[in-house]
């Protein structure tokens, strides 16, 4: 039986809708059953005029299929998309979530694989914490939140363990919004819903990543890049990585 990924997003210009479609193509490849749904435009007709990339992204995807309750409640894996909105989900994406009371009522959300992707103009530009703020409605629901960590070799270069990131502006140099980074992702979550969420290799030939353990007394955890430094005033010695 095939797993069910349900790449639920919104995407004003079209970035989101790349990631989205990336996502999509990893997830059948790997044999899940797809549905990729973007959420309604909510805002204003002059809002979207006043961009033309904005009015030609809401015009390519009008005849796509839109998100609806529904699709959470079909699917083994959610991965949802949503650009920072001064560090916040954007609303049109909000709106959906909110429209999920008598499904999460039912307990029909729980126990249900989430990850998330974002994408901002700068680095760091809010991804994070818009990343957080979905993954907030998750534990509500009681889904499973599966995460990258630094299970990818990528993930030591954007340094967003809390899911996949994008940066669009010219002078960034986006390594992170890779298909090795979105293909992580998919597979985690495909892999995590029968291993009920195994920290496990995240999509690197060839690399495990161990299963978590209780550390000894005084035992520090690994870090690839961790070294000792000195305070220069004080003398005192840490691990820094």
């Amino acid at each position: 039986m095939s797993v069910k990924v349900a790449i639920v997003y919104y995407s004003a210009t079209g970035t989101l809708q790349a990631m989205a479609e990336r996502l999509e193509r990893t997830a059948t490849d790997a044999g899940a059953e797809v549905r990729r749904r973007h959420v309604r435009e909510i805002a204003p007709q002059a809002a979207i005029d006043s961009r033309p990339e904005w009015r030609a992204h809401v015009d390519a995807v009008a005849g796509e299929p839109v998100a609806e309750p529904d699709d959470l409640d079909w699917a083994d894996v959610v991965l949802l998309g949503s650009p920072t909105r001064y560090g916040n989900v954007a609303s049109q994406l909000q709106q959906l979530l909110d429209t999920t009371g008598p499904l999460w009522s039912e307990g029909r959300l729980a126990d249900k694989v989430y990850a998330a992707f974002t994408a901002s103009q700068t680095a760091h530009g809010g991804q994070e914490v818009t990343l957080l703020s979905l993954y907030t409605t998750v534990m509500h629901w009681g889904g499973i939140v599966v995460t990258p960590g630094y299970t990818d070799p990528v993930k030591f270069v954007d340094g967003n363990p809390y899911g996949v990131s994008h940066a669009t502006a010219p002078r960034t140099t986006p390594r992170w919004a890779t298909p090795s980074s979105t293909r992580s992702t998919t597979s985690h979550g495909a892999r995590s819903t029968s291993r009920s969420a195994s920290p496990r290799d995240l999509g690197a030939p060839g690399r495990r990543v161990p299963r978590s353990r209780v550390l000894a007394v005084g035992e520090k955890p690994w870090h690839p890049r961790r070294r000792v430094v000195r305070s220069r005033y004080t003398g005192r010695r840490w691990s820094e990585t």
